[in-house]
């Protein structure tokens, strides 16, 4: 079975395939990761293992003021739309952050929650993305709380008016202002659909807004630590005299092979790491397959406990999404 295979084959199950001379595993669980050994590793995506970034910074575009006072405006199964007007913006940026509150009279539930920048009324232009909790659509914030939601990534013009839509579950009480000067709040009653681009079917009220707290923009990207993690110890059949692989990446940008990104293997905990020479096979959309070896482990430490290791220079963004290795006897 050819490695490539052996990888398709670890990604339709959870766990990495090992079959005594091949080892392959696409990240979909950890186990074969030795995260607690790892630095700059950054899991928080399933199926990929990332550099942590730094310094990301975030600027405050959108300010405006809930009521101080209890409010439990019943959004039960409704969509709100907010109109937030470009004079009310004051940053511009390539990621988003939503902060929303709810009432402190009762929870707030959403099954969706959706920016873009607007068209007329309470219509999107067209380019709305979705808005996540913890990576899930929906959510249920307590009485008097607040979240911010995931960064996501859109950029946000601060000369236009933007939109945030709220499809509210069937038990969903919010804070509100019916005196923010400039907002409008769009309603639509019994309506599930934050997502659509053309408003129909809308009331609107002036000068108010629900729900949203807070919008804050990235203005400035961090920068990728440099990164390194190990496999754990594979189990090998044999002691193996020549290692080969195959690795898959997706780069933000442009990654020099075997400066800003190095494989190095070993066939025992013991001995030194051989750092392994890649070379693109192919490329195919914006993934990199990367071939190394066979690495020669002649005059290394004996053993049958085979080892990779990845690293990436400071400053490179890949995400590493399957590896899979060959050992020879």
């Amino acid at each position: 079975m050819s490695m490539r295979q052996s990888l398709a084959i670890s990604e339709m199950g959870a766990q990495p395939y090992i079959d005594g001379d091949t080892f392959a595993d696409g990240f979909k669980s950890l186990g074969m990761v030795d995260t607690a050994s790892a630095t700059s590793l950054d899991t928080s995506k399933v199926g990929v293992l990332k550099p942590t970034t730094t310094g990301d910074t975030y600027t405050t575009s959108a300010d405006p003021t809930l009521s101080a006072a209890a409010s439990a405006g019943s959004q039960n199964n409704s969509t709100s739309r907010i109109r937030i007007p470009a004079s009310a913006l004051a940053a511009s940026g390539d990621k988003v952050r939503i902060t929303l509150k709810a009432s402190t009279l009762g929870q707030m539930q959403w099954s969706a929650v959706y920016i873009g920048h607007a068209d007329t009324d309470g219509s999107f232009d067209g380019t709305q993305v979705p808005a996540t909790a913890g990576g899930l659509a929906g959510h249920t914030l307590a009485a008097g709380a607040s979240i911010e939601l995931d960064p996501v990534d859109y950029a946000l013009d601060e000369t236009r008016d933007l939109i945030i839509s709220i499809a509210h579950g069937p038990n969903s009480a919010a804070q509100y202002n019916f005196s923010q000067a400039g907002y409008t709040w769009y309603n639509k009653d019994y309506a599930a659909d934050a997502s659509a681009t053309t408003a129909v079917g809308y009331s609107a009220m002036s000068n108010a807004v629900l729900s949203v707290d807070r919008v804050t923009v990235r203005t400035e990207a961090g920068t990728a630590a440099a990164m390194t993690v190990a496999s754990e110890i594979i189990p090998c059949a044999f002691e193996p005299s020549a290692i080969s692989g195959v690795v898959r990446v997706v780069p933000e940008s442009a990654v020099e092979l075997n400066t800003d990104l190095m494989v190095d293997v070993r066939r025992d905990p013991a001995g030194d790491w051989v750092e392994a020479a890649l070379e693109l096979f192919f490329q195919h959309g914006g993934t990199s397959v990367l071939t190394f070896g066979p690495v020669s482990m002649s005059g290394e430490v004996a053993g049958q406990e085979p080892q990779y290791r990845i690293r990436t220079s400071p400053g490179t963004m890949a995400e590493v999404d399957g590896v899979a290795l060959s050992f020879a006897p």
